[in-house]
């Protein structure tokens, strides 16, 4: 591996991590949150896509992320954005489920590269989501 930091997409593909190995992990995740109580109600009453849809998109997402084929083209922040109900503990909850995901479905050597891809991306949309810096500057008076 030529950094231990940051795996190449070289470095992924010989840890196992194909089209096929996403498809796998991007499924069975979306299968648990189909049924999960907190992330569950956000895909069943909010998502603009068929689940089908998602589905392709979420392959597409973590092909680009971790193969960097640039097939994804959506924009993150402002569908999380349109979430009515979203909470910062939500993306806890889903960081947890997805990693029962990832251990369940890839293996151990994998885990901790794609967990890190993963609370990047989660910190990315908690930032944001619900950072708001015109907040900040009425509530202190800033110019």
């Amino acid at each position: 591996m030529t950094s231990a930091t940051d795996p190449t997409p070289e470095d992924f593909a010989n840890m196992g991590i194909d089209e096929a190995m996403i498809k796998k992990f991007v499924t069975h995740f979306y299968d648990v949150v189909h049924g999960d109580k907190i992330l569950g109600p956000y895909f069943h009453h909010q998502m603009e896509a068929t689940w089908d849809q998602h589905l392709e998109k979420m392959c597409n997402f973590w092909s680009a992320i971790l193969l960097k084929t640039h097939r994804f083209n959506g924009r993150p922040v402002p569908a999380h954005t349109k979430l009515t109900g979203l909470q910062q503990s939500d993306f806890l909850h889903w960081l947890v489920t997805f990693e029962k995901t990832i251990k369940h479905c890839c293996t151990p050597e994998v885990v901790p590269h794609i967990m890190k891809k993963a609370h990047m991306i989660a910190n990315s949309l908690q930032y944001g989501v619900f950072y708001r810096p015109e907040l900040m500057k009425d509530k202190y008076n800033l110019d």
